[in-house]
This record gives structure tokens, sequence and C-alpha cells, in this order.
């Protein structure tokens, strides 16, 4: 029994020091994408092009698997 008990204290001791090295790693490997492609703050922004989206024209079943579908779509 004493053997599981350090078998498992180990084992906790080795998730904590991953998961300190992570957090503390974590604020160095994060990096955010840069904002250059938005317009400056107060500036007009124009509307897009028309939204379309996409259209189902019809359903396949399976007969054998009725739970696997196959979608028919048009744009």
């Amino acid at each position: 029994m004493k053997y599981l008990s350090e078998r498992n204290h180990f084992f906790k001791a080795v998730c904590s020091a991953l998961t300190a090295v992570s957090i503390l790693l974590s604020p160095i490997l994060a990096l955010a994408q840069t904002l250059r492609d938005l317009p400056p703050a107060g500036a007009m922004v124009l509307p897009g092009g028309a939204y379309t989206p996409a259209l189902v024209t019809g359903m396949t079943i399976d007969p054998k698997r009725p739970l696997r579908l196959s979608f028919r779509l048009d744009k």
C-alpha cells in the first residue's frame, strides 16, 4: 500500500510541475494577432457585398444507417 501512495504522490508532483511550467510560459508563448488591417477609430466603414447563404436543395437518408445524412447544397 505504501508503494501506491508514493506512486500517487509522484504523479501529483509531476502534474503540478507541468501545470506550473505551462502557466508560467503561457504569456511568453501566446502572441496576439496584429490589428493593422482595421480602420482608424471614427472612420466610416462601407458595407460589404451581399451575403447569400447556402441553400439546401436535397437530402439523402441511408436506409441501413438512418442517422447518416447527405445534404445537397447550392450557392
